[in-house]
């Protein structure tokens, strides 16, 4: 995603790139656990300022988010790229199926404008694999693996792992 970022802005085009750890904060957790703090504004507020009482926001107040980006998207005539998708962040939400049904019905009238383009970029597996060990470190391979934690990763491991 980065790069497909770099390439359009090389362009002259705006980008509003909005990645995992945009959504998330930091998770190279092999570095320090994931910086909460890092997340942009809107979703730290969405997604982390009630963490501490375990609270999951509500329906509306995710769609009022996803709505106030998609809306700077389009004023900024922006190409708009994640790297994650919205069922996986509502999955980790505590609602129930009905919830996430209708919010997902919600996110998607809403990003009908963008004239939104899922593209699927085929790798290797065992490319894919190293990239992420790189980026996320062996205790993210580890924890995946259901290895010792702090274990090194061996090219075996990884091996097996992808059978």
């Amino acid at each position: 995603m980065r790069c497909l970022a770099e390439r359009y802005r090389g362009l002259g085009r705006e980008v509003m790139a909005i990645d995992e750890d945009a959504v998330w904060g930091e998770r190279r957790v092999d570095r320090a656990p994931v910086d909460y703090t890092t997340a942009s504004s809107l979703f730290y507020d969405l997604l982390h300022s009630e963490r501490d009482a375990g609270e999951s926001p509500p329906p509306a107040q995710v769609v009022q988010v996803f709505e106030q980006l998609v809306n700077e998207a389009l004023d900024r005539s922006a190409i708009w790229l994640q790297d994650w998708c919205w069922s996986d962040l509502l999955g980790l939400l505590a609602w129930d199926h009905q919830a996430v049904r209708v919010t997902l019905q919600q996110l998607q009238k809403i990003a009908a404008a963008l004239a939104p383009r899922v593209i699927y970029l085929r790798v290797d597996p065992s490319v894919a694999l190293l990239r992420a060990l790189e980026e996320r470190g062996p205790r993210w391979f580890n924890r995946h693996a259901a290895t010792p934690f702090d274990g090194p990763v061996t090219a075996t491991m990884v091996d097996n792992w992808q059978r």
